[in-house]
């Protein structure tokens, strides 16, 4: 028996959990747990009889779903990895059978978050003749994230230096605000590009974003 897992759990993004076991006589049963800084919960009927914990386990929202096929048995555990509720939680799926239980165990050691564009990339003229870019990219774990800018006509091929600042958010999640400065006089052709492109563990393809002098 063996619990099957992502092998990266996103924050907000729906993942599953697979418990399966072989061979298993008619009377298994299966019961999901959550155990955190030492206590065991158990999921989603019985929660411990605390009701802070019963509360919270609920607004997770877990769905368990359990199938049998001839002598084999599968429960899955549903749910949407949260930042300040799973990071360091364990998940235990335990099987009932003839007086017997086996257990396995899940365990959340970091929960990713990935890199929120939410505000529009600002454009500014700080001094005569030259413009400012700013991104500010939200609520990103880990800490680490390599920002790329670049230039040209066309396609954006040309390095840019640019400075970026790292702020903690008290959730335990990151911000970064990266900018860059560009002639203004560039701009004034209609085919040239600035190009923003974000890499981050939580990730499988970079993000990017487009910017020329006809965005409004």
């Amino acid at each position: 028996m063996d619990i099957e897992g992502p092998t990266k759990l996103i924050a907000g993004e729906e993942t599953s959990l697979y418990c399966r076991a072989t061979n298993c006589p008619e009377n298994t049963s299966v019961t999901w747990l959550e155990k955190r800084r030492g206590q065991v919960y158990e999921i989603p009927e019985y929660h411990g009889g605390d009701k802070e914990e019963e509360e919270r386990l609920m607004d997770t929202q877990y769905g368990v779903i359990s199938c049998r096929e001839g002598p084999n048995f599968t429960s899955s555990l549903k749910f949407k990895p949260n930042m300040s509720s799973h990071k360091d939680v364990t998940f235990i799926c335990r099987y009932s059978c003839e007086n017997k239980k086996k257990k396995k165990t899940f365990h959340c050691r970091d929960i990713y978050a990935k890199p929120q564009l939410v505000q529009p990339i600002s454009r500014s003229l700080i001094v005569s003749g030259v413009l400012k870019y700013l991104v500010t990219l939200e609520n990103f774990y880990p800490r680490n994230i390599t920002i790329r800018w670049t230039q040209g006509i066309g396609e954006p091929q040309e390095s840019l230096p640019s400075t970026e600042t790292i702020t903690d958010i008290p959730d335990g999640t990151y911000n970064v605000y990266s900018e860059v400065t560009i002639p203004e006089e560039l701009l004034k052709d209609p085919e040239f590009r600035v190009r923003v492109t974000w890499e981050h563990e939580s990730l499988d393809i970079p993000g990017y974003k487009d910017l020329s002098i006809r965005d409004p």
